[in-house]
């Protein structure tokens, strides 16, 4: 699965897993991802993007409770602080989402 996810975030960064916490983290590194992060803390960019980024995890953490079973989670990490989540989410329900402080 890991392998999967790698591929499918490439383009918008690293993905781990941790096994003890059941938990994949994808950690963005492509520019334009980092600048949208930082915009939508801003208030400089429409929340509608961010919502389109939950979407897709979302359903990323539907396909891994389809593929390994429930209790997985799907974490984007803050870029800005590797010890912060920005979007938390388990078995296709969130947990935290950052932009519930801007909203």
């Amino acid at each position: 699965m890991k392998i999967n996810l790698a591929d499918n975030f490439s383009k918008t960064g690293t993905v781990e897993f941790n096994a003890k916490l059941k938990a994949y983290s994808v950690t963005p590194t492509e520019p334009e991802m980092l600048l949208a992060i930082t915009q939508l803390q801003s208030g400089e960019l429409d929340p509608a993007n961010w919502d389109t980024i939950v979407k897709s995890f979302k359903n990323m953490s539907e396909s891994v409770k389809e593929n390994l079973g429930s209790g997985y989670f799907v974490e984007l990490v803050n870029p800005a602080n590797t010890e912060n989540s920005l979007l938390i989410i388990q078995d296709g329900v969130v947990f935290y989402d950052f932009m519930d402080e801007y909203r």
